[in-house]
């Protein structure tokens, strides 16, 4: 009968401490209190985000660069045909370079709208 009455009493202590809105002892308190504060943000949308890593990292290897085609000009076209197609047109252009060796050639706009 010592026993249960002992930790009833002590359990009374402790709840009642719950009731003291500053003490240490309430469980509210353990891990402060909620606060709201301003965040700050970014001044311009164009800063780099320090969370995204530029350069290195685990996945950079992985990720294909992105060649720009520097190609040079083909001295002169010698066949052009356009081949209408449901979806539009296939081009195939043949020339003629000045040099040995040229391979991969592409047919680039010169202006945008073409």
């Amino acid at each position: 009968m010592l026993r249960p009455f002992t930790f009833l009493i002590a359990l009374t202590a402790l709840l009642g401490a719950c009731g003291l809105r500053d003490s240490r002892v309430n469980p509210l308190n353990w891990f402060g209190r909620d606060r709201a504060e301003p965040v700050a943000t970014a001044a311009a949308p164009d800063e780099i985000n320090p969370l995204i890593p530029t350069q290195g990292g685990l996945f950079n290897s992985s990720r294909p660069e992105i060649e720009l085609y520097l190609g040079t000009p083909v001295a002169t076209i010698t066949e052009l045909n356009v081949d209408r197609v449901p979806g539009g047109a296939i081009i195939r252009a043949t020339g003629v370079d000045n040099a040995q060796g040229l391979y991969e050639v592409q047919l680039t706009p010169e202006d945008e709208n073409g």
